[in-house]
């Protein structure tokens, strides 16, 4: 009899990355108006930053979709200038719940909100995490691993340096959390032997 299949939830998460095209081709029923020149142009007033392959082409994440749609919906709905939208959007960067100048807070943007920092109380009511496990990471200097990697490109400050540094802090977030996996299985290992 077949075993079913399983699922590893700690399993490592590929980073799916989109074309000009295809971001097109997703935001397009909503945006019929949006080209791709609209998309470079989002990328040069630094309102969006794509991954670059070698070659230069852009790749977009999936947040970088959700950005995209959140600022021209903006642009559409609330006719915000791109000043407007670019302060809107460095709140929720800094995990703030700003509000739109007609006084409303969006609960769907508010996801965007990904590079919020923590402080160790927010960290350990977030996680649930213990204390005692945040100083042994420090001790062993887990925490400071991604900002050692990301720190130097940003660096140059540009708009393919932010790019590169989101995509090494991806990389680095999912060999973490291969990491865990093992480690979780190793203990698992233990007690059915």
């Amino acid at each position: 009899m077949a075993q079913p299949a399983t699922t590893n939830l700690f399993a490592a998460r590929p980073v799916k990355l989109y074309n000009i095209g295809h971001v097109l081709s997703v935001l397009s029923p909503n945006f019929p108006d949006l080209t791709p020149s609209k998309l470079r142009f989002l990328e040069e007033q630094g309102l969006v930053s794509p991954q670059r392959t070698a070659s230069g082409y852009r790749k977009f994440t999936d947040l970088d979709v959700e950005r995209i749609q959140i600022i021209l919906e903006l642009q559409r709905d609330q006719y915000l200038p791109l000043k407007v939208i670019r302060s809107y959007l460095a709140d929720l960067d800094a995990g703030k719940q700003p509000s739109l100048p007609s006084g409303q807070v969006n609960s769907q943007h508010l996801r965007q909100g990904r590079l919020k920092k923590f402080s160790r109380i927010e960290l350990i009511a977030e996680t649930a995490i213990t204390d005692a496990l945040i100083a042994e990471a420090q001790d062993v200097s887990l925490l400071g691993i991604i900002e050692g990697v990301v720190a130097p490109v940003l660096s140059k400050n540009d708009t393919a340096s932010r790019s590169r540094a989101a995509h090494y802090a991806a990389e680095i977030e999912n060999q973490f959390a291969s990491i865990r996996s093992e480690i979780i299985r190793s203990v698992i290992g233990k007690f059915d032997a």
